[in-house]
């Protein structure tokens, strides 16, 4: 019995230990200047519509911009490490002329595969996605 309590003492240990240095790897990875493109979809209608983007992640902030206004905004602000992806909490004050849900803002889901990065978020039948190349 005292084995088992030993075993879970230590798998608890290793999954607490573990999740810091995750995050720090993680923002050493992230860390850096990315170009690529901005799309959002709509499933039902098989709608999409794209535009170029760059974006500056550092430890704990982001900067970036569209060639389209507003389509996506980007913004600045900090960024933070969730369980699955990350959250971007924008700092920038924006005007009330168009759909809001295009600030890079809120939970995004993560995926970085050889130097690039794919974030993506779901909104009923809207997907916005980011697919962006470190350069």
């Amino acid at each position: 019995m005292k084995f088992f309590i030993f075993i879970k003492l230590v798998v608890l240990l290793t999954l607490f230990g573990c999740s810091k240095n995750d995050e720090v790897q993680l923002q050493v990875i992230l860390k850096g200047d990315y170009s690529g493109t901005f799309k959002r979809t709509n499933s039902e209608t098989g709608w999409m519509c794209s535009s170029s983007v760059t974006l500056l992640i550092t430890d704990s902030t982001f900067a970036g911009t569209s060639d389209q206004p507003y389509f996506p905004a980007i913004g600045s602000g900090k960024i933070e490490k969730t369980g699955i992806g990350l959250n971007f909490i924008n700092e920038c004050c924006w005007p009330a002329h168009f759909d809001w849900s295009l600030i890079l803002s809120d939970k995004w889901q993560l995926k970085f595969t050889n130097d690039q990065l794919r974030l993506w978020k779901e909104n009923g039948n809207i997907t916005d996605e980011y697919i962006l190349d470190k350069i």
